[in-house]
């Protein structure tokens, strides 16, 4: 009975969004061990206490996740349970079931702590994952990311470390600055939407302001600091050091939060490695002679062979996909 309590616990917070990272792990892990039926019971009973309209209030966005559901799951739960319950509960329920697979599978936020270190938050390779930090700020993991924090997160400063790519929501508290910590450079706000770019392997950081301010500040010597109005985009060269300020549109910087991939004269490599970083592929050039070509275009298709047709299309060449593997032939 004790567990059968746990479990309809973390469910309730789940749907009330009020859940912690450490019971969200606690939750997926009891999830996958469950029958059908089991979960069916457990969401009947939710459904009756919260009520049809809570749960239907953000249909789009449910929606929108069992597009991506079809993509990256399996399709045996919701199936199974809609055959084992009557017709109308089936329709009701949906919705949930949409969103909890949603959780469980799409967005499957990977969290570490070893002994009294600090909490780490990963996005694989393929993967996008969001977390809600202890002070209410908003975080979206693009894949091949990583997010981490100490245990005393918000005593007196809110500071994060990231590797990769991350759309941060800060919620504003003037008495604690919030501070983003990368290898290279530190990016200090109060309370605003903006972009971070900073993955180990790639030479260029980049860091876009969505709205607010941000202050960026270097780690070496001269550690100068530069601040950054809506609709600016600071990039960092790792090899100069040069620190640099340009306009940019936002709907570009943020692409990657609508499923989208945009190039602007970027190089066939470089748009082969963001592919491979989104659908969790391996891509294998064969033909050397187009590497360094320069790719203007949009990527929105939900399969990685839509990627590929259009860049077939574009250049001529032959593919072949064996498992997650994808070899390019002239």
């Amino acid at each position: 009975m004790t567990r059968d309590a746990d479990i309809y616990d973390l469910l309730s917070k789940w749907m009330d969004r009020t859940i912690t990272v450490r019971e969200s792990e606690a939750l997926r892990s009891r999830l996958r061990l469950m029958t059908d039926e089991e979960l069916a019971f457990f969401l009947s009973l939710l459904w009756e206490e919260k009520g049809r309209e809570k749960a239907m209030a953000n249909e789009d966005t449910l929606r929108l996740m069992l597009s991506e559901i079809r993509r990256k799951t399996r399709k045996e739960r919701i199936v199974t349970m809609c055959r084992g319950w009557a017709r109308a509960a089936a329709v009701l329920l949906i919705p949930l079931l949409s969103a909890l697979s949603f959780y469980l599978y799409f967005n499957p936020v990977q969290d570490e702590r070893v002994g009294m270190g600090d909490l780490v938050v990963r996005a694989e390779k393929g993967e996008r994952s969001g977390i809600t930090l202890p002070d209410g700020t908003k975080v979206k993991l693009n894949a091949e990311s990583s997010l981490s924090y100490a245990p005393d997160f918000g005593e007196d400063i809110r500071q994060v470390n990231l590797k990769g790519e991350a759309y941060f929501e800060v919620e504003r508290d003037e008495s604690r600055p919030f501070v983003v910590r990368t290898g290279y450079l530190d990016v200090e706000v109060l309370g605003t939407c903006f972009n971070v770019y900073s993955y180990e392997e790639e030479d260029v950081m980049e860091m876009t302001l969505i709205s607010g301010r941000i202050k960026i500040r270097r780690h070496a010597v001269p550690s100068d600091e530069i601040y950054l109005s809506p609709n600016e985009k600071a990039l960092f060269d790792k090899r100069s050091g040069l620190l640099t300020v340009e306009k940019t549109d936002n709907r570009f910087e943020t692409a990657w939060l609508r499923g989208d991939l945009v190039f602007r004269s970027a190089r066939l490599l470089d748009v082969l490695a963001k592919i491979e970083r989104k659908y969790g592929m391996n891509i294998h050039l064969g033909d050397s002679s187009i590497a360094d070509d320069l790719f203007t275009g949009n990527f929105d298709g939900e399969y990685v062979v839509d990627a590929m047709e259009l860049l077939r299309r574009h250049y001529g060449f032959t593919y072949e996909m064996q498992g997650d593997d994808i070899y390019i032939m002239p």
